[in-house]
């Protein structure tokens, strides 16, 4: 029987945390630092891990990525993942922003493109996982095309806004100028 299953066959969730088991006694891991018990911190070794797409972290230590999928939901991870993820996204930045800053120190033309990288702090717009600093102007720099709806909109606009110039000519010219000439 797998240490990742119950007699049934059925996968475990709160039962591999000394934090959430009726039966701490077979947890395999505690959530946080602050949990009582000598086993592995499962957030230590998640940032450890490195792993921004989750998948070696499950394999190693779960059944699988999809057992890890089914941890994700469990009500007691949801805010912990979020600060977790956050937490790895910072340490992988600050990773690379000290493996940047080595290479800035060098007279390459590597190190002309890295301190030009510092000096721009593109970091800052946002670290991984769709973040930014939640600005609209943040938000128009990144954007791409704009959606169906944002062309139908300004199509609405424009046509209505030459609605509002052919009402105006007409009202100034009068109907028999429109008789003979088309406005487009």
């Amino acid at each position: 029987m797998s240490k990742f299953r119950d007699r049934n066959g059925k996968l475990l969730v709160e039962e591999l945390f000394s934090d959430t088991a009726k039966n701490p006694s077979g947890a395999l891991y505690r959530l946080e630092q602050d949990s009582p018990g000598d086993l592995p911190v499962l957030r230590e070794l998640y940032v450890e891990a490195a792993d921004p797409t989750e998948t070696k972290f499950a394999k190693k230590y779960f059944n699988s990525f999809a057992h890890w999928k089914r941890i994700l939901e469990a009500p007691f991870m949801v805010e912990r993942i979020a600060d977790w993820r956050q937490e790895l996204d910072l340490n992988l930045v600050s990773n690379a922003l000290e493996a940047i800053k080595e290479e800035a120190e060098g007279n390459t033309s590597k190190s002309f493109e890295a301190n030009k990288l510092i000096l721009s702090m593109a970091w800052r717009n946002g670290v991984g996982r769709g973040q930014n600093d939640g600005s609209d102007a943040a938000r128009e720099a990144k954007r791409g095309r704009p959606s169906n709806e944002q062309i139908a909109k300004k199509a609405h606009e424009i046509a209505m806004e030459r609605t509002k110039i052919n009402d105006d000519a007409r009202r100034i010219l009068g109907n028999e100028f429109f008789d003979d000439v088309k406005f487009n």
